[in-house]
């Protein structure tokens, strides 16, 4: 796993089934300090650059690639998502993919990453078609079809909706994310395009109309409409924001690090 720091790393690999590899970071196991020890993997959040590309350095080591070999997007909140290759120009400043929030690839010779901090990372794998993607959905993204898209290009390189797996990795969660109307009517909206009933969420005790929204379940019942089987869906069930061990952009008032979701489809 590229070295003992590594060793909190949650491994998929058994899961999505050979070739492929795959893991959630959590925020052990780098050389960053202050807000965002240790294992920060964003340049956007004003933490030491060499610092960040230590931990992109041993982050890589885990799944056998190159740093500059890991693939991520730019991540604005949308629903846009890039088929792409080794050869795919990157955004300079951020060293990704400009104005995407998912990527997918049949290139063995990249992985591909995705950056989070309560939003919610997904992996994505067609392990037969030699298929894979990643997704970054916050409220916006996950209301806007970001999970629809990346299946969609999945499909148009031959996947199967029978076939994915999709890993949910850590992320804010109903006990802890509390939004307000506008984010609920958006949340309805696209229940009512899934053809499916809203979920009835708790009532915050803190404010007059807000709910504890459960942002990997808006994720969970796009996939199954997408005809993503329920025993290919794997929720890893962790909160970023109470339980220990992540960052988390509203615990930590917008001052901290981003952990990973990676996933490579290996040669053969």
């Amino acid at each position: 796993m590229g070295g003992s720091e590594m060793t909190h790393l949650i491994r998929l690999d058994q899961w999505f089934g050979a070739p492929v590899s795959a893991g959630f970071t959590n925020r052990e196991g780098g050389v960053s300090e202050g807000n965002y020890e240790s294992l920060n993997l964003g340049f956007h959040v004003s933490d030491r650059e060499e610092d960040v590309q230590i931990n992109r350095e041993r982050v890589a080591a885990m799944l056998d690639v190159q740093k500059s070999d890991v693939l991520f997007g730019e991540q604005v909140h949308g629903n846009a998502v890039a088929v792409v290759t080794k050869d795919t120009p990157r955004r300079a400043l951020y060293d990704a993919i400009a104005a995407v929030d998912g990527l997918v690839t049949t290139d063995r010779r990249i992985a591909l990453g995705v950056l989070a901090a309560d939003c919610v990372p997904l992996l994505f794998a067609d392990a037969y078609a030699g298929v894979i993607g990643v997704a970054h959905a916050g409220w916006r993204g996950a209301t806007s079809g970001i999970v629809s898209e990346v299946v969609r290009q999945m499909l148009g390189l031959f996947a199967k909706p029978e076939r994915i797996r999709v890993a949910i990795g850590p992320a804010i969660r109903g006990c802890c994310y509390e939004v307000d109307a506008p984010v609920v009517r958006s949340a309805r909206t696209a229940y009512e395009q899934m053809g499916k009933p809203m979920p009835v969420w708790r009532r915050s005790s803190n404010h007059i109309g807000a709910v504890m929204m459960d942002l990997p379940r808006i994720c969970h019942d796009e996939l199954r409409t997408l005809g993503v089987k329920e025993e290919h869906i794997l929720d890893v069930s962790i909160c970023t924001s109470c339980m220990p061990g992540f960052f988390s952009h509203r615990r930590d008032h917008g001052t901290t690090g981003r952990q990973a979701g990676l996933i490579r489809l290996r040669g053969v």
